[in-house]
């Protein structure tokens, strides 16, 4: 056991003392590293003089390209996002005041813009739909009446399918749920401060923002909400191709001749199982 104990003691010396050979062969530069966390807002001097920043030396091969030396640049600035500690400061962390301002319009994607839809708890969804998530949007496009003995005519019963569930968008991106945004790289959600009372977020009221071109929020404006019909869908979910269903046809999937799961023939494979 004591040689085994030596045998130890000898291995560890020796990988402690190549490490050492190799820091201190290791050319050394400056840096200024955040101390403590930075909160988004906070002024560069600030920073400065309330010792959120400090000075320090790494590898020269680990210092960043756009790594900051000059605390007086970042004076009149303001941190962009919350910043945590141990991050080297590097150009950009700070930034105009102006440009720090997190209006709404900055969250929406470059080239489109936001439009708000109402829908009730059955066709958002339950509320389950957060921000950031996609969805797959639905047009129920009622079944009209025909002439007696067509489908919804006066002599005939009313069909199974009543409405007409049509694809009008997929992939579609929620930017807002009620006035809660998809939080921006870097931007963590607001905690309660220390000794303050929680307050219950507000419940679900319908609305829910979306990131759209243009011209597909044209066609959202021109259709009535209580058409509209959302699905989440899964992460990582691509765009399918869906015909309307035929109108009159009362087949249901599940009857003889058809498909007797919604996943299949065989039922949903087992590695897609939650």
């Amino acid at each position: 056991m004591a040689v085994g104990l030596l045998a130890a003691f000898a291995l560890v010396t020796y990988v402690g003392g190549v490490e050492d050979e190799a820091s201190a062969g290791a050319q050394r530069v400056p840096v200024v590293r955040v101390a403590r966390d930075i909160p988004r807002g906070l002024t560069g001097r600030e920073a400065r003089e309330q010792g959120y920043l400090e000075e320090a030396a790494i590898a020269a091969e680990f210092r960043p390209a756009s790594a900051m030396v000059d605390l007086a640049a970042i004076d009149l600035n303001v941190a962009g996002t919350d910043l945590a500690a141990g991050q080297v400061l590097v150009d950009g962390m700070f930034v105009d005041p102006a440009a720090a301002q997190l209006t709404a319009a900055r969250r929406v994607p470059e080239g489109e813009v936001a439009i708000t839809v109402s829908v009730d708890q059955v066709r958002g969804v339950a509320g389950l739909i957060s921000p950031g998530d996609k969805i797959t949007v639905f047009i129920l496009d009622p079944v009209l009446a025909g002439a007696e003995g067509e489908p919804g005519g006066a002599a005939s019963r009313t069909p199974v399918l009543a409405s007409n569930a049509r694809s009008f968008f997929q992939g579609v991106e929620v930017l807002y749920i009620d006035r809660t945004p998809v939080a921006l790289p870097g931007e963590a959600p607001a905690e309660p401060v220390e000794g303050e009372v929680a307050v219950a977020a507000p419940a679900n009221s319908g609305l829910i923002t979306l990131a759209v071109p243009r011209v597909s929020a044209q066609m959202f404006a021109s259709v009535l909400p209580e058409n509209l019909y959302f699905a989440l869908e899964a992460e990582g979910l691509g765009p399918e191709a869906l015909p309307p269903i035929p109108v009159g046809d009362d087949t249901l999937p599940a009857e003889p001749g058809g498909v007797l799961t919604p996943y299949g023939s065989d039922g949903r494979p087992e590695e897609t199982t939650p």
